[in-house]
Protein backbone atom coordinates (compact mmCIF):
# COMPACT_ATOMS: atom_id res chain seq x y z
CA UNK A 1 0.00 0.00 0.00
CA UNK A 2 1.42 3.48 -0.72
CA UNK A 3 2.09 6.12 1.36
CA UNK A 4 -0.15 8.24 0.21
CA UNK A 5 -3.18 5.34 0.42
CA UNK A 6 -2.04 4.64 3.82
CA UNK A 7 -3.07 8.34 4.71
CA UNK A 8 -6.00 8.48 3.49
CA UNK A 9 -7.24 4.75 5.79
CA UNK A 10 -7.64 6.88 8.57
CA UNK A 11 -9.63 10.04 7.16
CA UNK A 12 -12.03 7.35 5.00
CA UNK A 13 -12.33 5.21 8.38
CA UNK A 14 -13.55 8.20 10.31
CA UNK A 15 -15.84 9.20 7.73
CA UNK A 16 -17.24 6.04 7.19
CA UNK A 17 -17.63 5.21 11.46
CA UNK A 18 -17.90 8.38 12.62
CA UNK A 19 -19.91 10.45 10.23
CA UNK A 20 -22.02 7.83 9.21
CA UNK A 21 -23.42 6.45 12.57
CA UNK A 22 -24.04 10.40 12.98
CA UNK A 23 -26.07 10.98 10.41
CA UNK A 24 -28.23 7.68 11.42
CA UNK A 25 -28.83 8.90 14.39
CA UNK A 26 -29.89 12.29 13.02
CA UNK A 27 -32.32 10.06 10.55
CA UNK A 28 -33.80 8.16 13.61
CA UNK A 29 -33.90 11.16 15.58
CA UNK A 30 -36.14 12.89 12.63
CA UNK A 31 -38.42 10.25 11.58
CA UNK A 32 -38.96 8.20 15.26
CA UNK A 33 -37.84 10.17 18.24
CA UNK A 34 -37.66 13.67 19.44
CA UNK A 35 -37.92 15.70 15.99
CA UNK A 36 -40.64 14.17 15.26
CA UNK A 37 -42.16 14.78 18.77
CA UNK A 38 -41.20 18.43 19.12
CA UNK A 39 -40.84 19.29 15.67
CA UNK A 40 -42.50 16.71 13.38
CA UNK A 41 -43.72 17.05 9.77
CA UNK A 42 -45.07 20.84 9.81
CA UNK A 43 -43.20 22.93 13.37
CA UNK A 44 -44.98 23.44 16.39
CA UNK A 45 -43.84 25.75 19.04
CA UNK A 46 -42.28 29.29 18.68
CA UNK A 47 -41.08 28.02 15.02
CA UNK A 48 -42.31 30.07 11.87
CA UNK A 49 -43.94 27.33 9.82
CA UNK A 50 -45.37 29.97 7.65
CA UNK A 51 -42.54 31.32 6.18
CA UNK A 52 -41.16 30.43 3.06
CA UNK A 53 -38.44 27.56 2.91
CA UNK A 54 -35.71 29.35 2.43
CA UNK A 55 -36.46 32.07 5.30
CA UNK A 56 -36.97 28.73 7.60
CA UNK A 57 -33.93 27.23 6.55
CA UNK A 58 -31.87 30.22 7.09
CA UNK A 59 -33.37 31.11 10.39
CA UNK A 60 -32.29 27.00 11.53
CA UNK A 61 -28.67 28.04 10.27
CA UNK A 62 -28.42 30.81 12.40
CA UNK A 63 -30.27 28.87 15.32
CA UNK A 64 -28.18 25.65 14.99
CA UNK A 65 -25.13 28.14 14.46
CA UNK A 66 -25.05 29.41 17.78
CA UNK A 67 -24.88 25.91 19.07
CA UNK A 68 -21.79 25.02 16.66
CA UNK A 69 -20.15 28.13 16.79
CA UNK A 70 -19.27 27.12 21.13
CA UNK A 71 -19.13 23.37 20.81
CA UNK A 72 -16.22 24.49 18.02
CA UNK A 73 -15.22 27.40 20.52
CA UNK A 74 -14.95 25.49 23.70
CA UNK A 75 -13.17 22.42 22.21
CA UNK A 76 -10.23 24.30 21.11
CA UNK A 77 -10.53 26.30 24.90
CA UNK A 78 -11.04 23.73 27.02
CA UNK A 79 -8.35 20.71 26.86
CA UNK A 80 -10.20 18.00 27.48
CA UNK A 81 -12.10 18.51 24.58
CA UNK A 82 -9.46 19.54 22.15
CA UNK A 83 -8.02 16.66 22.41
CA UNK A 84 -10.96 15.02 20.77
CA UNK A 85 -11.21 17.62 18.37
CA UNK A 86 -6.87 17.63 17.81
CA UNK A 87 -7.97 14.72 15.77
CA UNK A 88 -9.07 16.55 13.32
CA UNK A 89 -6.63 19.45 13.17
CA UNK A 90 -3.74 17.14 12.73
CA UNK A 91 -3.55 16.77 9.29
CA UNK A 92 -1.33 19.22 7.56
CA UNK A 93 -2.60 19.49 4.44
CA UNK A 94 -6.61 20.12 3.78
CA UNK A 95 -8.73 18.59 1.28
CA UNK A 96 -12.18 17.27 0.97
CA UNK A 97 -10.94 13.53 1.81
CA UNK A 98 -10.62 15.02 5.45
CA UNK A 99 -13.65 16.59 5.86
CA UNK A 100 -15.51 13.82 7.80
CA UNK A 101 -12.26 13.30 10.00
CA UNK A 102 -13.77 13.61 13.44
CA UNK A 103 -13.37 11.95 16.94
CA UNK A 104 -16.69 10.67 17.63
CA UNK A 105 -16.98 12.08 20.92
CA UNK A 106 -16.25 15.31 18.71
CA UNK A 107 -19.22 14.85 16.63
CA UNK A 108 -21.49 14.15 19.24
CA UNK A 109 -20.29 16.76 21.41
CA UNK A 110 -21.45 19.34 18.51
CA UNK A 111 -24.87 17.59 18.25
CA UNK A 112 -25.61 18.01 21.54
CA UNK A 113 -24.93 21.89 21.69
CA UNK A 114 -26.83 22.53 18.00
CA UNK A 115 -29.27 20.17 17.99
CA UNK A 116 -31.42 20.65 20.97
CA UNK A 117 -31.90 24.17 19.76
CA UNK A 118 -33.74 23.14 16.36
CA UNK A 119 -35.73 20.68 18.38
CA UNK A 120 -36.89 22.69 20.81
CA UNK A 121 -37.42 25.98 18.83
CA UNK A 122 -40.06 22.89 16.75
CA UNK A 123 -37.96 22.97 13.60
CA UNK A 124 -39.70 21.11 10.79
CA UNK A 125 -38.00 17.04 9.66
CA UNK A 126 -37.70 19.03 5.92
CA UNK A 127 -35.82 22.29 7.49
CA UNK A 128 -33.43 19.92 9.45
CA UNK A 129 -33.13 17.99 6.42
CA UNK A 130 -31.90 21.04 4.43
CA UNK A 131 -29.55 22.10 7.22
CA UNK A 132 -27.84 18.72 7.85
CA UNK A 133 -27.24 19.09 3.67
CA UNK A 134 -26.04 22.33 3.58
CA UNK A 135 -23.74 21.71 6.93
CA UNK A 136 -22.15 19.05 4.96
CA UNK A 137 -21.98 21.07 1.52
CA UNK A 138 -19.58 23.66 3.25
CA UNK A 139 -18.04 21.35 5.09
CA UNK A 140 -16.25 19.45 1.63
CA UNK A 141 -15.85 23.17 0.59
CA UNK A 142 -13.90 24.58 2.86
CA UNK A 143 -11.13 21.40 3.05
CA UNK A 144 -10.89 21.47 -0.45
CA UNK A 145 -7.43 22.00 -1.79
CA UNK A 146 -8.63 25.29 -3.46
CA UNK A 147 -6.79 28.94 -4.02
CA UNK A 148 -9.49 31.50 -4.24
CA UNK A 149 -10.44 34.91 -3.20
CA UNK A 150 -14.03 34.30 -1.23
CA UNK A 151 -14.60 38.96 -1.10
CA UNK A 152 -17.46 39.92 1.36
CA UNK A 153 -19.01 36.09 0.91
CA UNK A 154 -16.48 35.71 3.73
CA UNK A 155 -18.76 37.71 6.27
CA UNK A 156 -21.57 35.69 5.75
CA UNK A 157 -20.14 31.85 5.33
CA UNK A 158 -17.45 29.88 5.92
CA UNK A 159 -15.03 29.66 3.23
CA UNK A 160 -11.87 27.74 2.29
CA UNK A 161 -10.36 31.04 2.35
CA UNK A 162 -11.08 31.50 6.10
CA UNK A 163 -10.77 27.58 7.08
CA UNK A 164 -7.51 27.89 6.15
CA UNK A 165 -6.48 30.37 9.08
CA UNK A 166 -8.49 28.13 11.71
CA UNK A 167 -6.32 25.22 11.03
CA UNK A 168 -3.31 27.65 11.20
CA UNK A 169 -0.22 26.42 13.83
CA UNK A 170 -0.16 29.93 15.22
CA UNK A 171 -2.93 30.07 17.16
CA UNK A 172 -3.57 33.70 16.98
CA UNK A 173 -4.82 32.97 13.70
CA UNK A 174 -5.92 29.04 14.49
CA UNK A 175 -8.18 30.18 17.50
CA UNK A 176 -10.76 32.21 15.14
CA UNK A 177 -13.19 31.29 12.43
CA UNK A 178 -15.01 28.90 15.12
CA UNK A 179 -18.15 29.24 12.60
CA UNK A 180 -19.61 26.01 10.94
CA UNK A 181 -21.13 27.37 8.05
CA UNK A 182 -21.81 31.32 9.04
CA UNK A 183 -19.66 33.89 10.32
CA UNK A 184 -22.34 35.75 12.18
CA UNK A 185 -21.27 34.63 15.31
CA UNK A 186 -17.35 34.76 14.84
CA UNK A 187 -18.35 38.35 13.51
CA UNK A 188 -20.76 39.05 16.97
CA UNK A 189 -18.32 37.44 19.50
CA UNK A 190 -14.98 38.87 17.75
CA UNK A 191 -13.17 35.80 16.51
CA UNK A 192 -13.62 36.55 13.24
CA UNK A 193 -9.68 36.49 11.47
CA UNK A 194 -8.72 37.03 7.56
CA UNK A 195 -5.59 38.34 6.83
CA UNK A 196 -6.07 40.30 3.19
CA UNK A 197 -2.51 40.56 2.67
CA UNK A 198 -1.57 37.10 3.24
CA UNK A 199 -3.33 34.02 0.91
CA UNK A 200 -2.52 31.48 3.43
CA UNK A 201 -1.11 30.06 7.27
CA UNK A 202 2.20 29.34 6.75
CA UNK A 203 1.68 25.99 8.42
CA UNK A 204 -1.26 23.95 9.52
CA UNK A 205 -1.94 21.23 11.90
CA UNK A 206 -1.08 21.06 15.69
CA UNK A 207 2.46 21.00 17.68
CA UNK A 208 1.77 18.02 19.34
CA UNK A 209 2.29 14.11 18.35
CA UNK A 210 -0.55 11.96 16.82
CA UNK A 211 -0.59 8.47 15.66
CA UNK A 212 -1.48 7.73 12.11
CA UNK A 213 -3.43 5.15 12.25
CA UNK A 214 -7.67 5.44 12.95
CA UNK A 215 -7.84 3.10 16.59
CA UNK A 216 -4.66 4.75 17.48
CA UNK A 217 -6.56 8.26 17.20
CA UNK A 218 -9.61 6.89 18.53
CA UNK A 219 -7.62 5.89 21.57
CA UNK A 220 -5.63 8.90 21.74
CA UNK A 221 -7.47 11.27 23.52
CA UNK A 222 -8.12 8.73 26.54
CA UNK A 223 -4.35 8.77 26.80
CA UNK A 224 -3.30 12.08 25.60
CA UNK A 225 -0.83 13.32 28.65
CA UNK A 226 0.81 9.68 28.77
CA UNK A 227 1.41 10.06 24.90
CA UNK A 228 2.54 13.17 24.48
CA UNK A 229 5.02 12.93 27.74
CA UNK A 230 6.44 9.87 26.25
CA UNK A 231 6.78 11.45 22.46
CA UNK A 232 8.87 14.51 24.32
CA UNK A 233 11.01 11.45 25.76
CA UNK A 234 11.84 10.08 22.67
CA UNK A 235 10.06 6.85 23.10
CA UNK A 236 7.77 7.06 20.09
CA UNK A 237 8.82 6.42 16.90
CA UNK A 238 8.16 8.90 15.08
CA UNK A 239 7.54 6.79 11.54
CA UNK A 240 4.66 6.07 13.61
CA UNK A 241 2.88 9.90 13.55
CA UNK A 242 1.30 11.72 11.14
Amino acid sequence: MGVAVQAMVPDLAHTVFTKTFVQLVIMMLGYYGLVSTVGGASGTGPWPNHWPMWAQVVLALVVAEFGLYWAHRIAHTWMPLWHFHAVHHSVKKLWFFNTGRFHIIDTLKSMIFSGPLLWLAGTPNDVVQYFGAITAYIGFLTHCNIQMKFGWLNYLFNTPELHRWHHSTDLREGDKNYGENLMLWDLIFRSFYLDPTRHRPEIIGIKSAMPKTFLSQLAMPFRWHKYQDRYKAGEIDKGTLM
